[in-house]
């Protein structure tokens, strides 16, 4: 579950990350632990907006099942 800041989060070409490369990333560390998902996507999308000043705030909830 994330917040649209994740998704509209703009790099200094007026880029959003946008939905389908946040899904798409999230395929490559679906394996990981809760806490790991959270912070790789906050860092790339930190790395994605490269210091450009956000205007909306950035949530995630990761829930995973436990086997």
């Amino acid at each position: 579950i994330y917040s649209d800041g994740i998704s509209e989060a703009m790099n200094a070409a007026s880029e959003e990350f946008g939905d389908q490369r946040l899904i798409e990333y999230v395929d490559t560390i679906k394996h990981l632990p809760a806490q790991d998902v959270i912070d790789n996507i906050l860092g790339e999308v930190k790395n994605f907006v490269d210091g450009n000043a956000q205007s909306d705030d950035m949530t995630l909830v990761v829930i995973k099942s436990v086997h």
